[in-house]
C-alpha cells in the first residue's frame, strides 16, 4: 500500500513537470492570405507566437522587401489572452511576377528569464497567376480599323512649326550655357573632409546623442534607433563593410569574423538592448541606459585597438 501510494504521487510529479515543460514551449503559426493571387494584389504576410506572460518576442525587421517579394507596410502588436502573450506581426507585400513563389525563412529571437534563443518560422508558398488569364472568354472583340480619315494640314503645319520653335530654343540654349561656361571658370565647391580618426568622430557622436537627453523627454524608442544607427555606421566604416540595413543576427555573423569573443559579447548585449526598445514594449532601466554608453565606447577602444594591431 505505501508503494502503490509512493507510485502514484511519483506519476503526479512527472505529469506536472511536462505540462509546466510543454506550456513553456512557444506556439508559432505562420500564413500568407491570399495563397493564390494575380499579379500585384496585396498578400497579407501573418506570423503569430503564443508564448506565457514572462517571454519576450521580438520579430524579423522586415524592410522595403522580402526577396523575391516588395514589403508595403509592417505592423506588430500584443494582447494578452487566455494568460498567454500572443504576439502578431503583419505585413502587407506584392509580387509582380508569375508563378509559385515562398516568403522565405524567418528568424524570431524569443527572450525568458533563461536566456535568448532564436526560432525558425517556416517558409510559406504563393502562387501568382497572370492579369490576363481567360481574357478569351471576356467577349474582347476586334476593332474594326477606319476606312476614312480627315486630314487637316492647317493644324499639320502648325504643329510642325511649333515644333520646330522648340528645338531651335532648346539648341540656342545649350550654345548659350556651352559658351558662357566656356568663358567662365566654374569653381566647384571643396567638399570638407572630417580627417579624425573613426574612433573620435563616433565618440563624438555618441556624446551628442547622450547630451540630447531624449530618454529623458520620453523619446526612449528614437533614441535607441539613433544609437543602433550610430553603431552600424561605425562598424560599416571600420570594417569597410555596409551594415546600416543588416539585421542584429545578419551583423553578429559578420563580427564574428572581426572581433574577438570578449568584444563581440558586449556587442550582443547593448544590441539586445536597442532590438528589445525599438520593438518590444519593454523598457530598459537607468542602469541599462548608462551601461549602453560606457559599452559602447568601450566596444570603440577594443575595436580601435584591435585594428591598429
Amino acid at each position: 500500500m505505501v508503494f502503490f501510494r509512493q507510485f502514484i504521487i511519483l506519476i503526479s510529479l512527472l505529469c506536472c513537470l511536462v505540462v509546466k515543460v510543454y506550456s513553456q514551449e512557444p506556439l508559432i503559426s505562420v500564413s500568407v492570405s491570399p495563397n493564390v493571387a494575380t499579379v500585384g494584389d496585396v498578400l497579407v504576410y501573418k506570423i503569430q507566437v503564443e508564448t506565457s506572460k514572462t517571454q519576450s518576442v521580438v520579430f524579423p525587421e522586415l524592410k522595403g522587401s522580402v526577396s523575391p517579394f516588395n514589403i508595403y507596410s509592417v505592423e506588430s502588436y500584443k494582447e494578452i489572452k487566455n494568460d498567454l502573450l500572443i504576439s502578431t506581426l503583419v505585413s502587407e507585400m506584392r509580387m509582380f511576377e508569375v508563378g509559385d513563389f515562398f516568403v522565405p525563412t524567418q528568424s524570431i529571437n524569443l527572450s525568458s528569464e533563461s536566456g535568448m534563443k532564436i526560432l525558425e518560422v517556416m517558409p510559406v508558398m504563393v502562387s501568382i497567376k497572370t492579369i490576363l488569364s481567360g481574357a478569351e472568354n471576356q467577349g474582347a472583340r476586334d476593332l474594326k480599323p477606319l476606312m476614312e480619315l480627315a486630314v487637316n494640314w492647317i493644324s499639320i503645319w502648325l504643329m510642325g512649326g511649333f515644333v520646330l520653335f522648340v528645338l531651335a530654343l532648346i539648341g540656342f540654349s545649350i550654345y548659350w550655357f556651352y559658351f558662357r561656361r566656356s568663358q567662365e571658370v566654374i569653381r566647384k565647391p571643396v567638399r570638407k573632409v572630417d580627417l579624425r580618426p573613426i574612433d573620435v568622430v563616433f565618440k563624438e557622436k555618441i556624446g551628442f546623442l547622450k547630451e540630447q537627453d531624449l530618454i529623458q523627454k520620453g523619446n526612449i524608442k528614437t533614441h535607441y534607433f539613433l544609437f543602433s544607427d550610430i553603431m552600424k555606421e561605425y562598424f560599416s566604416l571600420r570594417y569597410k563593410r555596409q551594415c546600416q540595413e543588416m539585421t542584429s543576427q545578419e551583423l553578429f555573423s559578420l563580427l564574428d569574423t572581426c572581433v574577438d569573443d570578449q568584444t563581440l559579447k558586449r556587442i550582443k548585449k547593448i544590441f539586445h538592448v536597442f532590438d528589445l526598445s525599438k520593438y518590444t514594449t519593454k523598457e530598459p532601466d537607468v542602469t541599462q541606459h548608462q551601461e549602453c554608453f560606457d559599452k559602447a565606447l568601450e566596444i570603440i577602444d577594443r575595436t580601435t585597438l584591435t585594428n591598429a594591431l
